[in-house]
């Protein structure tokens, strides 16, 4: 009834939003709203695509639904309340129709979520010329996609009725499951035993489809790479100590070795402990298996320097290796890009990324880290 009225996807999506939103508050399951909405077919396409699902395509504005994309981004900040911070981004769809999302961050976590109309950044710089030192400024949205990316696992004390209504819009114009802002107990999973014989089958996979590629010297990228890490290391970079948990490894120091570098590199292929990552991280990432590494190296070691990498592009490079049987479907590609995103640190840190693209060390540590890691299989 509500979506006879409706005259834009983004209005529908909000709607559908604050559904699926109560739905979970009355300890409804994710994923089990849509089905119960047999009887409106608009109003159920609408929330399965909330609860994760394929946009639904169709007529007027249903076509919209699940077509919005990031066009552009804003920056609040006010001197006085240092440790917070404001981001508005800017959505287009498919047809041309634009709103924008408003977030508040506060010490890297979610403190609200707002959806409305498209202008919200220039009603704040009017706010500011009028009544307060807030400053306004364009940022680009790829960092403030990260930022926001970065604190939907965290929710903050006082979070309001209306952000927790709008919480499930943003987790799908981020491309993220449905279940990542829930809140979740502090406690660690169980990091499941490694299979020594699946290991040594990946390496032999990567010996045999890089046998030229192996043979090559490291280039002076490597050293390069392996300086930047052991700074971080000497600088206490929080990253630095997170992925050494991670990966079980001491800090790199000066008798360190590039050995030592790619078992960084190869951290979470075989983690030794994901504690650091909030609980929601810790279960996706252990579902990461040896096909999936193999597909992202193989992916990586063939793609020139320079590509940008994000966890779509790795979720892409799986499904075109040949030498991978299976592909992901497309309903659990989003959350597989999701959990890649939450490790790239460890490659930026490693030099195999540098500012978010493939980098000119990446074709050698990649696989020799995985080969180092995994045994030298039967060959």
């Amino acid at each position: 009834m509500v979506l006879d009225g409706v005259e834009t996807a983004a209005v529908a999506e909000a709607w559908a939003s604050s559904a699926v939103a109560e739905w979970a508050a009355l300890g409804g399951r994710i994923g089990a709203l849509a089905p119960q909405l047999l009887e409106h077919p608009t109003a159920e396409k609408v929330v399965a695509w909330v609860e994760g699902g394929e946009p639904p395509g169709g007529q007027s504005w249903l076509g919209d639904v699940g077509t919005y994309e990031p066009v552009g981004a804003w920056l609040l900040a006010d001197p006085a309340v240092p440790g917070e911070r404001g981001l508005i981004v800017t959505y287009e769809s498919a047809g041309g129709d634009r709103h924008d999302v408003s977030v508040t961050v506060v010490d890297q976590q979610l403190l609200s979520v707002v959806a409305g109309p498209e202008g919200l950044a220039e009603a704040a710089q009017l706010d500011n010329e009028s009544s307060s030192d807030l400053a306004v400024t364009s940022t680009t949205v790829p960092d403030a996609v990260g930022v926001i990316r970065a604190a939907v696992s965290h929710i903050a004390a006082g979070f309001s009725v209306v952000s927790e209504a709008s919480l499930p819009l943003l987790l799908r114009r981020l491309g993220l499951p449905a279940t990542i802002g829930e809140a979740q107990p502090e406690e660690s999973v169980e990091i499941p035993p490694r299979d020594s014989g699946l290991e040594a089958y990946g390496a032999d996979v990567l010996r045999s489809a890089l046998r030229e590629e192996l043979t090559v010297p490291a280039p002076d990228a490597v050293q390069a790479a392996f300086e930047w890490c052991r700074e971080r290391f000497a600088a206490d970079d929080p990253d630095a100590l997170t992925l050494a948990a991670v990966a079980g490894v001491p800090a790199l120091c000066g008798d360190s070795t590039i050995d030592d570098l790619c078992r960084l590199v190869s951290g979470y292929f075989a983690p030794v402990s994901l504690a650091q990552h909030p609980l929601i991280e810790q279960e996706s990432l252990i579902q990461l298996e040896v096909a999936d590494w193999i597909g992202v190296i193989l992916g990586l070691a063939r793609s020139p320097v320079g590509v940008e990498v994000d966890g779509a592009m790795l979720v892409g490079l799986i499904n075109k290796a040949p030498e991978i049987t299976t592909t992901i479907p497309k309903k659990h590609a989003a959350e597989l890009g999701w959990t890649f995103e939450t490790m790239l640190y460890a490659w930026e840190l490693t030099g195999v990324l540098v500012d978010g693209a493939v980098g000119p060390a990446a074709k050698w540590l990649l696989p020799r880290a995985a080969i180092q890691l995994w045994g030298d299989g039967s060959g």
